[in-house]
């Protein structure tokens, strides 16, 4: 894989992927619409790009990660006035469950991928979408959100965004805001290299890159020393939950901070 990678072949190999599932889910995702035919569903690579092939999975997958985001946020969280951001929404796999499970919250979705939010304009109600570009800004002014939450897209940024976006993430929360968020962390071990392995524990992030930065090819690993590192300033911990192997495949760390003042 990372000979292919070196080849600069991950392109033709995600598509080589893309068609495999496609086939694999035909039968379970037609089933899936004509049980479904008022749930409004995206194009197929757009699903596959942002999650998987799986229409099922990505409906109840989404409801049910809804759901743990409030779980997670609920305890820091003011009761009322709600305006929250999903960062790199995607095809609207979870915040399209966001109005309901946040009633009376602003809710707001943006991604870097044009076609993906023109969809969702489209097609999600109750939703505000914008565009972004792979490094901030962001179109919002300072402390315009409650809580902002990004589940598995720190995972497909270089080192010279981490930063940037943190800091651009801090500037749009209001004073005790949320930002919660996924890595791929110690659990993902075992899936790099023995020199990917050093660089990791010595606290240094791992990239993969030579594919387009923020599609699903590019990857990023995050030592749990190197993102407590970044937060040493203006962010402060409430949550950590380290990553775990399970039946489904790796399980991502999980952080809740909350911006302070210095």
């Amino acid at each position: 894989m990372l000979l292919i990678r070196k080849l600069g072949l991950m392109h033709w190999l995600d598509q080589l992927y893309f068609h495999m599932n496609r086939l694999r889910y035909r039968r379970r995702n037609r089933r899936f619409i004509a049980q479904h035919p008022d749930i409004t569903l995206p194009p197929e690579y757009m699903l596959y790009e942002a999650y998987r092939m799986d229409y099922e999975a990505y409906y109840q997958d989404g409801m049910e990660t809804a759901r743990w985001i409030k779980e997670q946020a609920a305890p820091f969280l003011p009761s009322a006035s709600l305006h929250i951001l999903e960062w790199g929404c995607g095809p609207a796999r979870i915040i399209r469950h966001l109005p309901s499970v946040f009633p009376g919250a602003i809710i707001t979705g943006t991604d870097y991928n044009r076609q993906t939010i023109d969809w969702c304009r489209a097609s999600i109600n109750g939703v505000q979408f914008t565009v972004n570009g792979l490094l901030p800004p962001l179109p919002f002014g300072p402390a315009s959100f409650d809580m902002v939450y990004a589940l598995s897209v720190f995972t497909h940024l270089s080192g010279e965004a981490h930063p940037q976006w943190l800091h651009e993430l801090h500037r749009i929360l209001r004073p005790g805001g949320l930002l919660l968020f996924t890595t791929q962390g110690e659990a993902f071990l075992d899936k790099l290299s023995a020199k990917e392995k050093e660089r990791f524990n010595k606290g240094k992030l791992v990239e993969r890159g030579k594919v387009m930065e923020g599609h699903r090819a590019y990857s990023a690993f995050q030592p749990g020393s190197y993102m407590r590192s970044a937060f040493s300033n203006n962010w402060k911990v409430l949550r950590f939950i380290p990553g775990r192997q399970m039946e489904w495949g790796i399980e991502q760390d999980t952080w809740l901070v909350q911006k302070t003042v210095v």
